[in-house]
């Protein structure tokens, strides 16, 4: 039986996580969410609606088909 939280995934139209050069973090239904994990695991950190990436990271998106 699937989780709630994963059919709360499966049912979003995007998916997004962050990628490090030293991490990759789970995927998320918002941008938002994939940030505040990356500044969570210390890789980036947020300051007036920027990023900053402490390592070298991107946001990642697939499609969640």
């Amino acid at each position: 039986m699937a989780s709630k939280a994963h059919r709360q995934l499966a049912e979003a139209p995007h998916l997004y996580r962050f990628r490090t050069s030293a991490l990759v973090g789970p995927w998320r239904k918002t941008a938002r969410q994939a940030v505040l994990d990356a500044v969570r695991a210390r890789q980036a950190r947020r300051d007036d609606r920027k990023v900053h990436w402490l390592v070298p990271g991107r946001i990642e998106e697939c499609d969640a088909d």
